[in-house]
């Protein structure tokens, strides 16, 4: 889902998008292919929800060992938009599969992306990982705000 907004306090609109990514690789590219097609150039462009793929070990707690070739796609959908991680406040983790002992798989697979633009008009924008519970996923509080100071 892909939204327009605007607001007299900003200087241009701006984009944002909510996905949720596939669990497969191939069916990811469709969608980071999809999205590249929609990506508003130079106007503000946040993207926030479930890609379904971490970029490094540090966003994972179990299962098999992190690959980098599984960040591959992922992070070359990020440099093609322009696109880089907007952070968070929270656990580092917002998705858990929800088992028992050693087959028990935690992964920050939730996230929020923006371009550059967002800071060049002053956009301060912010993502918390609130509780997970009892979903496997964490749900993501966003807050989009203007810098009036122009800091």
């Amino acid at each position: 889902m892909s939204l327009k907004f605007w607001h007299p306090q900003l200087l241009v609109p701006f984009d944002a998008a909510a996905v949720h990514a596939d669990s497969t690789v191939e069916a990811r590219r469709g969608l980071w292919d999809g999205l590249l097609s929609c990506n508003p150039g130079d106007l503000p462009w946040i993207i926030v929800g479930d890609f379904n793929v971490i970029l490094e070990p540090e966003e994972k707690r179990g299962g098999r060992l992190f690959r980098v070739a599984e960040a591959r796609d992922f992070v070359e959908f990020m440099s093609s938009a322009g696109l880089v991680d907007g952070g968070y406040s929270g656990s580092n983790i917002t998705w858990c599969n929800n088992r028992h002992g050693r087959a028990r798989i935690w992964k920050r697979l939730d996230r929020l992306l923006l371009n550059t633009a967002c800071l060049d008009v002053h956009l301060a924008v912010a993502v918390s990982h609130l509780a997970r519970y009892p979903s496997d996923h964490a749900p993501l509080l966003m807050a989009v705000s203007t810098r009036l100071d122009g800091k």
